[in-house]
């Protein structure tokens, strides 16, 4: 919808920006986006301070941002008046702190819960995100096309592949989650079978293991 705006066509210069494509980006989306880069690392110093990490969606609050900033800071060259070069030709490093704090809250949940199919396919996606981001420090990466191309075979090698897959990655992990839980909790007979009889002993300080095997073993299902 962005570039439609833009296709306004010449004889003489071929295809020209088109007016309502700036007041539309330097009015209305670039000021949003430096709102809401304002609220979002506000959000981040309060976790700091309170030093507790929320319980989920700091992943989309970080996709959101990137994904917008980027395709913005794409159509910055189309625009008759670039007014806010001062922030897009410093976004690669405004955006390390959200990408900092993307790592630390997706690699804290896959260490408490481990992976399941869509944590593993956040965890590719951040790694492209990453990686576009990282690609514009140096003009001989920074070529959005070389992001392209990244994305999609990330996405291919970890949907296609065998063994590698996000489905493959997530039953592996909660298989291995399982049998440590089953082995905290004393839950196997004498040939490595689950039995459920021994859940008669178990006590309140157990409760936090037992819900955290009945999820794995509700996945694997």
């Amino acid at each position: 919808c962005f570039l439609a705006f833009n296709r306004t066509s010449d004889r003489e210069q071929g295809v020209r920006p088109n007016p309502f494509f700036d007041v539309l980006l330097n009015y209305v989306l670039s000021p949003t986006v430096l709102i809401y880069t304002a609220i979002l690392y506000l959000y981040f110093a309060m976790i700091v301070l309170r030093w507790e990490l929320p319980k989920g969606g700091i992943a989309y609050l970080v996709f959101g941002y990137a994904i917008v900033a980027t395709v913005l800071r794409a159509c910055q060259p189309m625009l008759l008046r670039r007014m806010y070069d001062w922030y897009y030709g410093r976004f690669s490093l405004i955006v390390l702190p959200a990408l900092a704090m993307f790592w630390i809250g997706v690699l804290y949940r896959v260490h408490q819960y481990g992976f399941t199919e869509a944590r593993a396919y956040l965890v590719v996606c951040g790694t492209a995100m990453t990686l576009t981001v990282l690609m514009q420090f140096d003009r001989r990466t920074a070529r959005y096309l070389y992001a392209t191309v990244t994305g999609a075979a990330l996405l291919a090698l970890f949907t296609y592949v065998p063994g590698m897959t996000a489905a493959d990655i997530g039953v592996r992990s909660q298989s291995v989650r399982a049998d440590r839980l089953i082995d905290r909790l004393e839950l196997a007979d004498p040939t490595g079978r689950l039995t459920l009889a021994r859940l008669t002993h178990a006590d309140s300080t157990q409760k936090k293991d037992l819900r955290n095997l009945y999820e794995s073993l509700e996945y694997l299902r």
